[in-house]
């Protein structure tokens, strides 16, 4: 008869890489966590770690950076808290189009608001 295994993984909820680990986020860092007790909110800050996008026309790498803007997306709870990613969302300048792009990171594409990192 086999045992359970006793080795587990401890993880500090303080610290932003292991939740890096802990929520398969290989794209994005976790820069903050932020707990609203009255609204029942969990908001996990994230920042894309990639410096480098490729434009979604022509697929040139592209460094410059055009603009950041914020994007919330709403995940599965965690425990009694509504979970929600703040996404940094970058758009980056094509030099070869001339014109600006949106970086898209993980599954979190155009339209979705429901988070699926790590469903595949």
């Amino acid at each position: 008869m086999d045992s359970i295994a006793q080795d587990g993984v401890w993880i500090n909820a303080l610290n932003p890489t292991a939740l890096i680990q802990l929520l398969a986020l290989e794209d994005l860092a976790v820069t903050a966590l932020e707990l609203v007790p009255w609204q029942n909110r969990l908001y996990l800050h994230c920042t894309p770690t990639a410096p480098v996008a490729a434009c979604s026309d022509c697929r040139t790498a592209s460094f410059q950076v055009h603009q950041y803007h914020r994007r919330t997306v709403r995940d599965l709870p965690w425990g009694p808290w509504a979970c929600l990613l703040q996404l940094t969302r970058r758009r980056f300048w094509c030099a070869r189009c001339a014109r600006p792009f949106t970086a898209y990171e993980h599954d979190v594409g155009k339209t979705n608001i429901y988070a699926m990192v790590g469903s595949s």
